[in-house]
C-alpha cells in the first residue's frame, strides 16, 4: 500500500500544480523541439496525466530522455569564491587533465 506522502505526489492536484510550473518553463523555451512536446502534451490532457499518475500509482513510472537548452548564468564568472581561508595551507599542484573534474560555481 502506498504511503500517504506518496499519494500526495500522484495526486491530481500535485500533477497539475507541477504541470503549470514545466509548462511555464517549456513554452518559454528557447528551444523549437521542447516548446513543441510541450504543446503535445498538452493537447493530450488530461490523459497524459492521468498516464503518469496510474504509472506512479503503480510505481512503474520513468523518466523520458531528456533534453534541454543549457542557461547561461548571469552574473556568474564561473570562478570559485572561497569562503575559507587556507592561509599557510593553501598550494598549487600540477594535474594532468584527466586528473580534474570541471565545475562551475557560481
Amino acid at each position: 500500500m502506498a504511503s500517504s506522502l506518496y499519494r500526495r505526489i500522484y495526486s491530481g492536484d500535485s500533477l497539475y500544480s507541477a504541470l503549470r510550473k514545466v509548462k511555464e518553463s517549456a513554452f518559454s523555451s528557447s528551444s523549437e523541439t521542447i516548446r513543441n512536446e510541450a504543446k503535445d502534451f498538452e493537447s493530450q490532457l488530461p490523459k497524459s496525466l492521468s498516464d503518469i499518475q496510474r504509472a506512479l500509482s503503480k510505481k512503474i513510472f520513468a523518466f523520458q530522455k531528456q533534453t534541454g537548452v543549457a542557461k547561461t548564468k548571469t552574473n556568474c564568472s564561473g570562478l570559485m569564491k572561497p569562503d575559507t581561508h587556507l592561509g599557510e595551507n593553501a598550494r598549487q599542484i600540477e594535474v594532468s587533465d584527466d586528473q580534474t573534474t570541471p565545475f562551475l560555481f557560481c
